[in-house]
């Protein structure tokens, strides 16, 4: 099922939307989700892939611009479908996303996508939208890592392509800007429009690496293994990675993790 934007690519965002900051509470929260996501992770094998992915689905619709959060959930979804880049189906009625999607309703889009990802990671229609809400909200890091995903999905798709090269070229990356150019010019041959941008990019690369501009370093942190490219370097302006859970106390009684969540989330709420 395509989604309605497929068949253009999306204009670049005028001005900048502002996701509401999290309280520290809510902050605290969302740590907590994703330690316990991340140790049930850890452990390997058939973990609860489902707990893991309603863990990191809460992490990821309240603080929707966190690489670390957006890239745990996608990657645990990965091996619950064992990389099958299709996923399980089962995904709920479109109709209110198709909606926010029309009428741009950005924050309503990032909040709705999550469900729809966990059926299918995969999923073009969703993955795309996703992209242009990251990019409304300036989560350039987090735009780039769904846009990757869209593109291993179908790497010869061609509006997914030209929408990945679109936000490379925003964000200054482009090496890899060009290289989807180039896998374009190998999937139609004869598209006009392919010299035209890469001649473009390559201008545009010039003029940074002379000190013309500083485009380049708009992101922090590039999305790992991006097709035609290796990921740039990480900035030191990139966010940090969530910090590591404390070490737990010696063990009494043995918790299940949804038991130690729970005791956590409860422990936060008395202590506000």
């Amino acid at each position: 099922m395509a989604a309605d934007s497929s068949n253009s690519q999306p204009a670049a965002p005028t001005h900048r939307l502002e996701w509401e900051p999290l309280t520290p509470m809510m902050r605290k929260r969302l740590q907590v989700c994703f330690d316990h996501a991340q140790k049930l992770s850890a452990a390997g094998g058939n973990y609860d892939f489902d707990y893991a992915s309603d863990m990191l689905s809460q992490c990821i619709s309240h603080d929707p611009g966190n690489f670390v959060y957006v890239d745990a959930f996608l990657e645990n979804l990965y091996r619950k479908y064992k990389n099958n880049r299709r996923g399980g189906g089962g995904a709920p009625s479109r109709s209110a996303l198709k909606k926010a999607i029309t009428k741009k309703e950005w924050a309503e889009v990032l909040t709705l996508s999550p469900a729809f990802l966990a059926a299918n990671p995969w999923d073009v229609a969703t993955l795309r939208p996703l992209a242009e809400a990251c990019a409304a909200f300036g989560f350039n890091d987090v735009e780039l890592r769904y846009l990757k995903s869209a593109l291993d999905a179908n790497p010869k798709d061609i509006d997914v392509n030209k929408h990945c090269a679109a936000t490379l070229e925003r964000v200054g990356q482009f090496d890899q800007a060009i290289a989807c150019w180039r896998r374009i010019g190998e999937l139609r041959k004869g598209e006009p429009e392919v010299d035209r941008k890469i001649s473009q990019l390559t201008l545009d690369k010039t003029r940074a690496l002379s000190g013309l501009g500083e485009d380049e370093k708009a992101t922090g942190r590039m999305v790992k293994n991006f097709p035609g490219e290796q990921p740039a370097e990480q900035t030191a302006d990139a966010p940090a990675a969530p910090a590591p859970a404390a070490p737990a106390p010696k063990r009494q009684i043995e918790l299940t993790e949804r038991q130690k969540l729970e005791r956590a989330l409860s422990d936060d709420e008395t202590n506000v």
